[in-house]
């Protein structure tokens, strides 16, 4: 869809997870998209850690907040993915999470984005907590450098948006940190609708379901509104720019030491021979020859080192 609209630029952005960097690759490599690098990024969701810090949302009853975090290196590829990761070990419900410590030992290489109308600095906004999301804001522009920090406002159907982003703009010009403009895209034109799966909100004891307020005219409605505040689209150009590194991620595996003389191929060779000799005695020509022929492709796929990081793993479990 995105190919069709003529888009290329765009973020890439799940929520808790970076599962659709490698899809996104593939459209890459099926359009022949070499000379534009998609925006990697993630919502990721950071812990409510009232108790132990000081610069913390008062936000009474949210476990988390969403934090948008746009990778511009590879060392900040590297970090998305290491908190992604992160997020899962410390999840013991069902959205992934991390912490501040997490956050700032893996912050080399990020763009933070504010967030929405469920992030730290909006909700501090929109109960009269200026001052609280005064002292938040500056200890993320502080966390990521103010360049790499921004507010984030939005063209949404919240009935106080305006005033909000009033707020907001207020408070980037008092820290002189830069705005961008944003939106939440659950799908791109009316006709996505009904494939789309539905966002639901409890309200008391009742699921409302939310629309995301998305149509065909979507890029013309927001550029037409943030008119008056040029500077939240000029700052897109330059994420997009800062972001445009040489995207090359690598299949990574642990080390498997084998011994002296052998490569993984070899060594993988030799103990597959030895196993089968011991299924079959003899082996004969038929299976002898499927053997050699699986190993072939096994290393032509670059994968010896999987199968015995497999084998390992198999034979310490068992």
């Amino acid at each position: 869809m995105l190919v069709k609209l003529g888009i290329y630029d765009f973020v890439v952005s799940n929520n808790g997870n970076m599962f659709e960097v490698l899809d996104i690759q593939l459209i890459q490599l099926r359009y022949r998209l070499y000379s534009h690098s998609p925006i990697i990024g993630m919502t990721t969701y950071l812990a409510n850690e009232l108790a132990r810090e000081k610069v913390v949302s008062s936000i009474v009853g949210k476990k988390y907040f969403p934090l948008h975090l746009l990778a511009y290196s590879m060392k900040g590829y590297y970090n998305l993915a290491t908190l992604s990761s992160l997020g899962f070990f410390n999840s013991h419900e069902q959205l992934p999470n991390i912490n501040r410590a997490q956050l700032t030992k893996y912050v080399e290489g990020l763009i933070c984005l504010s967030g929405g109308i469920e992030s730290e600095l909006y909700q501090n906004i929109s109960q009269n907590k200026y001052n609280q999301a005064i002292a938040i804001a500056d200890y993320y522009s502080k966390l990521f450098g103010k360049e790499n920090y921004y507010i984030e406002i939005q063209n949404s159907s919240n009935a106080d948006q305006k005033l909000i982003n009033e707020e907001l703009i207020k408070l980037a010009n008092e820290l002189k940190l830069p705005l961008i403009a944003t939106n939440e895209l659950y799908y791109l034109c009316d006709e996505q609708e009904n494939d789309s799966e539905p966002f639901y909100k409890k309200e008391g004891n009742e699921f409302l379901k939310l629309t995301s307020g998305i149509y065909k005219d979507v890029f013309v409605q927001e550029e037409s509104y943030f008119t008056q505040i040029p500077a939240a689209l000029e700052n897109i150009d330059k994420i997009i720019q800062k972001t445009h590194f040489d995207f090359k991620p690598e299949v990574l595996f642990p080390k498997f030491d084998i011994p002296k003389g052998f490569n993984c191929s070899q060594f993988l060779d030799k103990i597959s021979h030895i196993k089968l000799s011991l299924l079959f005695s003899p082996i004969g020509k038929k299976y002898s020859e499927r053997l050699i022929e699986e190993l072939k492709w096994i290393e032509l796929k670059k994968a010896s080192n999987y199968f015995l990081m497999i084998w390992d793993l198999y034979h310490f479990a068992k």
